[in-house]
């Protein structure tokens, strides 16, 4: 996928120098900037999951394996878990 940015020439001319001086390309430096946010952003949802499923663990909260949750469902638990 290709991105144009509109940044101020300085900025990307001193990004860019930086990132030559460490043998890097800016295109480069970009790209690993992005690939690093999507792994924190992974890793983030990854503990979310993590952690509820821990919680119904922990709380015995069994289902049926077709049960699907409504938002009553969703409502009613927050309420009762709020007591």
């Amino acid at each position: 996928m290709n991105i144009t940015l509109s940044d101020p020439q300085s900025v990307v001319q001193n990004v860019r120098n930086w990132a030559e001086e460490r043998g890097i390309s800016l295109n480069s430096y970009i790209r690993d900037l992005l690939v690093a946010k999507d792994r924190e952003i992974c890793e983030e949802r990854k503990s979310f999951a993590d952690a509820s499923y821990s919680f119904a663990l922990a709380n015995s909260i069994e289902m049926e394996p077709d049960y699907k949750f409504s938002r009553e469902d969703v409502a009613e638990r927050v309420m009762a878990c709020d007591r």
